[in-house]
């Protein structure tokens, strides 16, 4: 597998992909496009590190080209001392969603291993209507990490026969798509007992803001909120790995028999003495193989839930909702 290294600092980074056996490659991040395009090296299996940097000498013209480059030829994830704006801008309209905010190379190297693995569960599908492929990428990005598939269709006939899906989750609906008959399909909606099954989520890029119609029109029949893409992407890493770290935490507090021994945490030994007199060989042993195989598993999948997310934590917002645009929460 190749390792395509486009950073500031890749001679930092290099020893740690050569010692899991990992060819190296490296670049300027100031090369040009075309250099890149020529001297680019390609496997089955490439990936690129490419550094994004935010200051007076970028030049964002040919960041943004290289970005498309990387990202067309090569698994692309971005690394960055910080997300500013305009970072975070340059990422959403490429539909880039991995990007790293620091240089730890143990952990990179942890994250780019965990990237070459499939999830070995589906757990069903989220149903997108959407044409942009920037949302796609972001989406995909997103969903398919935590185990779940994504179905996208382009226009209404395509989205209520996906309705048909035993496993489907969620609805998201980009309320811009183009040539969307949103009246039309709303209308449907009013007579489909299938799409009343699941969450309807509308979202839509606010660079043209709302349109009377898309408010007033029975949307909120459907739906009680309409967010904006980066609040939709928001919400999706928030939920997903809340259900994931707290499935495989109460895993773990299972085999621990926490509910028994939670307290043993916030009181001294001697109590812990007193609490348990009589009572040390009692029970189910916690020390038994079972247990500890278990405690083992789940702690191996929590480190995971949490290498996995190492490159799509800048998605979640900090702002509070009073602090930030949104069409949102009460649209």
């Amino acid at each position: 597998m190749i390792i395509n290294l486009i950073t500031f600092r890749n001679e930092q980074f290099k020893p740690g992909f050569q010692k899991e056996g990992y060819e190296t490659a490296e670049y300027s991040p100031l090369a040009e496009t075309s250099h890149l395009r020529t001297g680019l090296k390609k496997k089955n299996a490439n990936y690129t590190l490419f550094e994004l940097t935010d200051n007076k000498s970028t030049d964002r013209i040919k960041q943004e080209e290289n970005i498309k480059l990387l990202y067309n030829e090569t698994k692309l994830i971005c690394l960055c001392e910080t997300i500013s704006p305009y970072i975070s801008e340059l990422l959403l309209e490429n539909g880039i969603a991995d990007c790293i905010e620091h240089f730890n190379p143990e952990r990179i190297v942890s994250y780019i291993k965990f990237l070459q693995t499939k999830p070995s569960q589906k757990f069903g599908t989220f149903l997108i209507l959407d044409d942009s492929s920037s949302h796609r990428n972001m989406l995909n990005g997103i969903i398919r990490r935590f185990g779940y598939n994504t179905e996208f269709v382009s226009d209404p006939d395509s989205l209520f026969a996906g309705l048909r899906d035993s496993r489907l989750h969620m609805i998201l609906l980009n309320i811009g798509t183009d040539e969307l008959d949103l009246n039309g399909l709303i209308r449907r909606a009013y007579n489909n007992s299938d799409i009343k099954k699941f969450p309807v989520v509308a979202y839509k890029c606010l660079n043209k803001g709302l349109f009377v119609h898309e408010v007033l029109n029975g949307l909120n029949r459907l739906t009680k909120v309409i967010y904006s893409p980066r609040e939709l992407f928001c919400m999706l890493v928030d939920i997903l790995f809340k259900k994931e770290i707290m499935s495989l935490s109460t895993e773990f507090s299972t085999s621990l028999n926490l509910t028994r021994f939670s307290s043993y945490a916030s009181i001294p030994v001697s109590q812990i003495y007193y609490n348990s007199l009589g009572e040390a060989f009692e029970g189910d042993c916690i020390f038994a193989t079972n247990h500890i195989d278990s405690m083992i598993k789940s702690a191996e999948e929590i480190t995971t839930s949490l290498i996995k997310i190492d490159g799509i934590r800048w998605l979640r917002l900090s702002q509070s909702q009073e602090d930030r645009p949104t069409c949102g929460a009460g649209a």
